[in-house]
Parts: C-alpha cells; sequence; structure tokens
C-alpha cells in the first residue's frame, strides 16, 4: 500500500511517500476514525442548535395593512432598544 500526502509544494516535511502493509493501512484508518469521532463529540455543544427566544409584537395590528405593521415593527425595535432583558444578537457571546 502506497500512501501519498499531499501538502505545500514550500513545506519542507521531508519524503512523504510511505509503503506500509495493509494491516498497518487499517489500523491508520481506524485511528483517523476513532480521532473523527472524538471530534465530534467534542464539538457537538458548538454545532448543537440554541432556542430562540420568541418576541412577539408589542403593539397588535390594527388592520392588515403595510403601515400598521411599519408601526407595529417601530413599537418593537423600540421596546427591544429600551429593554435590558431582551438581547438581539447575529452571533453567541
Amino acid at each position: 500500500m502506497l500512501i501519498n500526502y499531499s501538502f505545500h509544494v514550500d513545506s519542507d516535511l521531508g519524503s512523504l511517500d510511505t509503503k506500509c502493509d495493509g494491516e498497518t493501512g487499517k489500523e491508520f484508518i481506524q485511528e483517523a476514525l476513532e480521532m473523527r469521532e472524538k471530534k465530534r463529540k467534542l464539538c457537538s455543544d458548538v454545532f448543537t442548535p440554541k432556542p430562540i427566544q420568541m418576541i412577539t409584537l408589542v403593539q397588535a395590528l390594527s388592520a392588515k395593512t403595510w403601515l400598521s405593521l411599519g408601526e407595529s415593527l417601530v413599537q418593537l425595535h423600540q421596546h427591544i432598544e429600551t429593554n435590558e432583558n431582551i438581547r438581539v444578537s447575529c452571533c453567541s457571546m
């Protein structure tokens, strides 16, 4: 079995062409699979979606119009800006 690792052209890692028997190759693959599973377990919290706080309109729609929706959204924005308990963020903190 010939394992050929391709790295950046300017890297000075010596010869990376390695010959090994089939059993050693299977051991390398098994070790890589185990490392991948360990990484998945370590990173699972990072990639698990967090629940999003639901924010409802402060002012109910008086009519089904764009103007009513706009006024309600302005009220909601003012409520969010003045309320310290509500945090709106695009990234985790």
